[in-house]
């Protein structure tokens, strides 16, 4: 069991009785506009792997958030920089589509993000990547019910399917993965081996350009993790927060599944890391 005192983000989290019974305490507050935003720059490449609209890769702001009201009538919030480039986004570009007709102000709202864009041009063999701008005083900081949520993932103590049939909740039988790839649902499995949602880490890896990990423990996963993009302590902090997130919206996701039947493809996921880190 994990004993003693863990910073998550600008969260602390106390074991005072060794028995995980743990006291919270907060040293600090996100600021506005998101660590993410204030931290976190694009390098412009060819914008193969960029998001058009989440993704921060023209003046520093996602333009889902500059142009929001264009973000909520797209049909297409997922496209990619190069694939919006290839259809075209100035005046009558094949890029736009909405799921209805714009309203006058709204064709004006397209027509400054035209006016944004029409300067831009993709610089070919030239990969994307993204920039830290460390905050070595501060660190970064991220909700306090996401920090809680790590440390019951890290004590073994989230409702798993695994853990309610340990407990009597559940059946035997009804132990399998939601994702139905045929394994039991244990906290190490989904969020590591499992082959729909341990399919995210490579995609991750790849965003942010850091190496893969291969543990195969949540602890080590952890750790290696946070390590994979250098060992400074600013680049630790930003890492530690991409994990973070990384788990949050695969809990998220897996509940969505059990509860409402719905489900997403890693890439959407990745998508959904990318927004909530923004914010």
């Amino acid at each position: 069991m994990l004993r003693g005192r863990y910073d998550i983000g600008k969260v602390v989290l106390e074991d005072v009785s060794g028995q995980g019974g743990f006291m919270v305490s907060s040293v600090g507050s996100t600021a506005e506009g998101g660590w993410f935003v204030g931290h976190i720059s694009r390098k412009v490449g060819d914008e193969s792997n960029s998001f058009f609209w989440t993704d921060p890769w023209v003046v520093g702001t996602p333009l889902c958030e500059r142009f929001g009201r264009l973000f909520d009538l797209t049909e297409n919030k997922s496209a990619l920089v190069a694939e919006m480039f290839v259809l075209g986004w100035g005046a009558g570009g094949a890029a736009w589509v909405w799921h209805r007709l714009l309203r006058a102000w709204e064709e004006e709202m397209l027509g400054e993000c035209q006016t944004l864009l029409f300067n831009l041009s993709l610089q070919d063999h030239s990969s994307d990547r993204w920039l830290w701008q460390p905050d070595l005083d501060d660190g970064y900081s991220v909700p306090l019910k996401v920090s809680i949520f790590a440390w019951r993932l890290m004590l073994d103590r989230l409702p798993t399917k695994a853990n309610l049939v340990i407990r009597g909740i559940l059946p035997e039988a009804e132990h399998l993965c939601v994702s139905r790839c045929g394994a039991v649902e244990s906290a190490q499995h989904l969020f590591i081996s499992c082959s729909t949602f341990g399919s995210l880490w490579p995609l991750v890896s790849s965003w942010i350009g850091s190496s893969l990990v291969t543990a195969q423990t949540l602890s080590d996963h952890f750790t290696q993790f946070t390590t994979s993009a250098g060992d400074t302590r600013a680049r630790r902090s930003f890492m530690q927060l991409i994990w973070l997130a990384c788990v949050w919206v695969v809990w998220t996701e897996r509940n969505h599944k059990l509860f409402r039947g719905s489900a997403h493809p890693p890439l959407h996921m990745l998508d959904k890391i990318k927004r909530f880190s923004f914010k």
